[in-house]
């Protein structure tokens, strides 16, 4: 983003999320045999104020999320920052715009077209869940997980628009 201008990157220290979190990846490492995919991505919060997120036992719930969501009902995380800060960021009674970069297990991530009806990802040929599901929209690849466990909100950046 090269229109902004960074005010501060905050660590975001929160025992009881990232204990569920780290559990969830040595749950998930067993599950898929060592593969977890971690990522660090961007996600902006938009209506809900950050310290709503990581003050939380939930982490990113995605029961906040409005109804008109791509991939159903989860928590969207995306690869290129523009995409979370210019169209999701929240924004501070200051004027400042914040996002987080987040720890994210992707997993096994299947790739899917738009459908809003999602809840969970979709089914594998042996009959195990997908870990998250992943696509396109706007100028940037989105991952959605659909359990809280398997995000952790790692860093609140506070920036600015120039």
């Amino acid at each position: 983003m090269k229109e902004a201008k960074i005010v501060k990157v905050e660590r975001i220290q929160n025992k009881y999320l990232y204990h569920k979190y780290a559990l969830c990846k040595r749950r998930m490492h067993e599950k898929n045999g060592g593969e977890v995919n971690e990522k660090w991505l961007f996600h902006g919060s938009s209506e809900v104020s950050p310290e709503v997120i990581y003050k939380s036992e939930h982490g990113f719930d995605f029961r906040y999320s409005g109804d008109s969501s791509l991939w159903g009902k989860g928590a969207y995380f995306a690869v290129n920052a523009s995409y979370s800060g210019v169209s999701y960021a929240f924004q501070t009674p200051e004027r400042y715009r914040q996002m987080f970069i987040a720890f994210v297990l992707t997993g096994n991530s299947i790739r899917m077209e738009r459908d809003s009806t999602l809840c969970a990802p979709p089914k594998k040929k042996d009959g195990s869940l997908y870990d998250s599901v992943n696509g396109v929209t706007g100028s940037s690849q989105i991952y959605i997980v659909y359990d809280h466990d398997k995000s952790y909100p790692a860093y609140l950046i506070t920036f600015q628009i120039q």
